[in-house]
Order: structure tokens, then C-alpha cells, then sequence
């Protein structure tokens, strides 16, 4: 998964008008440094200006890239990946309006495109991806200095407020991923990545719901194992669990076997993200 953070290339799709969200990405990247190749793509075409740099606007993606952002709308995410499947090794998929809204057709068909051209998936409904080493700040969140935790967030909302109260205590990042409905890549395999990450000291996880509970006790122990490990599970109560699975389209399960997988794994339960 070198290639989604710390990647040589990347393409955004989307509006780059001021305030839109390929804009806000597109800044973050140029502002936190990043000395790969930046290709931007959207049907119309054009230029944009961020950070004193002015970019052509590609109308579509000619050559081939490590990663793609992907910030259009929902309904025209699984053809734009048919069309760009041979050219990216990885795609962060931002649009939401997939299996969150009880449209899990659609994002069926994102990743049977996907598979097809064996890219792998980091969404849909996600905040993005950093690698702060790497100097890739692929998200609209707030940018974070260098260290050594690795925040793994299912929530956007949540990986943003973790980002900023980082920022505030003096935190550094190694990297953060918010992976929205993990229809793909899911909390699983970004454990097991930042476990043999070397800019990697320490993980921090925030979970709604997990789909496959064995492999997930696998990948925390397997963590664990070699680095500290601290979660936060959300939908403890009932209430909290509706919302949880509203929010990201995640099956909540009961919190005791959370508690239980926990305890046999190893890692560090916290309740609040203060304590994170």
C-alpha cells in the first residue's frame, strides 16, 4: 500500500473551483510540500491557481499514476474507474452517496470495476489519506507535522476532530486514513500496513463496526504484536450503534465482543479521544 502513502503520482478528480472538495485537496497536497507528479482531471478542462502555482487542468487521465482522488459525484465513480483502472495502482474514492444511503448496487459495481483492473479501493464516503513523511496530504482535513502514530479512522468526522486536537496537544503523525464504507480496504489490512511501517511508532484506531471479526482479531494481534496499539470503539449503547451504522453504513455488533477481541489481542481500549 506504499502507493496510497507514498505515492510518486497523483491524479484528483473533480470541480476545482475555490471551496470544492478536489480544491481543498488539491491546496493541502501543494501546501504540505508533496515533490511528486500532480495531474488533475475534470471534462471541462481549464486552469486553477492554488498556493501561488497554476496547474492545467487535464480533461482526462493520459498517463499512468500511483494514486487517485476521487471527488465526484457517486453515480459516475464506477465508469471513471472502468476508464482509469489500467492506468492507477490505487484509488481514494471521497464521494459519498453509496451503501451509507442504501445504494450498495452502486458501490457493487465500484468495486467489481475495480477488481476487474486490480485497483485497490479506499472509500467510498472517506476524508482521505495522509502520508505525512511522504509529504502527501491527500484529504481536506487539517495538515498535521511529522511523527510517529498512525490514526486509522472509519469516521471522517471523527479522524478530522482526532487530526486538529493532535495539532493542539503537539501530536505528530507518521499517517491517517479515514475509510469511510471499507468496501475494499478496510481497518484490517490498514493495521496489518502500519505494522510494518518503520515511520510507524504507534496505532491509533477508531472503529464503528467491523464485517469480518476473525480476520480483524488477526490483524490486531498481528499489530500488537509489534507496536502499541490504541482503539476506540464506537456504538457502545444501542443509540450510539444506530448511529454508527447510519453514519457509514457499518454493522455496529455487539460491544462486548468488541471488548472480549480486545482483551485477547492485546490492545489498549480507551473510551473517550482525549485518551486516544
Amino acid at each position: 500500500m506504499d502507493y496510497f502513502f507514498y505515492p510518486s503520482s497523483v491524479a484528483v478528480f473533480g470541480s476545482f473551483k475555490e471551496g470544492a472538495i478536489a480544491y481543498e485537496i488539491l491546496r493541502n497536497i501543494v501546501e504540505g510540500g508533496f515533490e511528486g507528479r500532480i495531474i488533475l482531471v475534470n471534462p471541462k478542462g481549464g486552469t486553477v491557481e492554488v498556493a501561488g502555482k497554476t496547474f492545467e487542468i487535464d480533461k482526462k487521465l493520459y498517463e499512468p499514476v500511483d494514486t487517485a482522488i476521487i471527488a465526484i459525484p457517486a453515480k459516475f465513480v464506477p465508469s471513471l474507474i472502468e476508464e482509469i483502472g489500467p492506468l492507477i495502482k490505487g484509488a481514494v474514492v471521497i464521494s459519498a452517496g453509496f451503501s451509507e444511503v442504501g445504494n450498495g448496487e452502486l458501490e457493487r459495481e465500484l468495486i467489481e470495476k475495480a477488481r476487474k483492473h486490480g485497483v485497490r479501493i479506499i472509500g467510498p464516503n472517506c476524508a482521505g489519506i495522509f502520508g505525512v513523511h511522504g509529504k502527501f496530504f491527500g484529504s481536506f482535513e487539517v495538515r498535521v507535522r511529522p511523527g510517529g502514530l498512525a490514526l486509522i479512522s472509519q469516521s471522517g468526522a471523527f479522524g478530522g476532530a482526532a487530526l486538529a486536537m493532535g495539532n493542539d496537544e503537539g501530536i505528530g503523525f507518521s499517517a491517517f486514513v479515514s475509510y469511510g464504507n471499507a468496501a475494499d480496504l478496510n481497518e484490517s489490512d490498514f493495521l496489518e500496513y502500519f505494522a510494518d511501517d518503520e515511520n510507524t511508532k504507534a496505532i491509533a484506531l477508531y472503529i464503528e463496526g467491523v464485517k469480518d471479526g476473525r480476520r480483524f482479531l488477526e490483524a490486531l494481534r498481528y499489530a500488537s504484536e509489534r507496536k502499541p496499539v490504541i482503539v476506540l470503539k464506537a456504538g457502545k449503547s444501542a443509540s450510539g450503534a444506530k448511529a454508527a451504522a447510519s453514519h457509514t453504513g457499518s454493522l455496529a455488533g455487539s460491544y462486548e465482543i468488541y471488548r472480549a477481541a480486545f482483551k485477547q489481542a492485546g490492545v489498549i481500549e480507551v473510551e473517550e479521544m482525549e485518551e486516544l
